[in-house]
C-alpha cells in the first residue's frame, strides 16, 4: 500500500493542478498489487458540493478518474497517463461532511491499455459507479 500511495502522490505532486482540489481531501485506505485494487476515502467539503449541498457530479467523475489510476499503479506499477474512455453512473448523493469510500479495481493492464472499474459508497449505500480505460503513455 505504501508503494502505491508514494507513486500516486509523486505523480500528483509534479505541479499544483485541478487534481489537488480533489486529492487534498483524499486518503488511501488499502491497496493490493495481487488484486489490482485500491481503496480510498474522501470527505465531501463545501467546495465539492453543488447548490443542493451534495457532492457535485464533476467531483464524482474526477474521483473515478483519479482513483482508478491508483488501482492501475497497484497492479501494473505504472500510472498509465491518458484517458481513452470514461463512463460514470450517478445513483445517489453524498452530503457535505460525509465520507465517501472509493473502491477501484484494475481488471487488466496490458502493454498499452488498462481497464478499470470504480464504485463509490456512503456507508453501505452505492452512490456512483464508473469505468475507465487508460492509455499507457510510458515509453515501451
Amino acid at each position: 500500500m505504501d508503494r502505491v500511495w508514494k507513486a500516486f502522490k509523486a505523480i500528483l505532486a509534479c505541479r499544483r493542478s485541478f487534481n489537488t482540489f480533489i486529492t487534498d481531501s483524499l486518503r488511501i485506505v488499502d491497496a493490493s498489487s495481487t488484486e489490482g485494487k485500491a481503496v480510498f476515502e474522501f470527505t465531501v467539503l463545501p467546495d465539492h458540493s453543488n447548490a443542493y449541498g451534495t457532492i457535485h457530479g464533476g467531483i464524482i467523475a474526477s474521483l473515478v478518474d483519479i482513483c482508478s489510476a491508483g488501482a492501475v499503479i497497484a497492479l501494473a506499477d505504472t500510472p498509465f497517463g491518458a484517458s481513452i474512455d470514461m463512463s460514470t453512473t450517478y445513483i445517489s448523493a453524498a452530503k457535505e461532511g460525509e465520507t465517501v469510500r472509493i473502491e477501484s479495481i484494475c481488471h487488466k493492464a496490458g502493454r498499452t491499455l488498462a481497464f478499470t472499474s470504480t464504485e463509490l459508497y456512503v456507508g453501505n449505500k452505492l452512490i456512483s459507479k464508473g469505468t475507465h480505460t487508460k492509455l499507457n503513455t510510458a515509453p515501451h
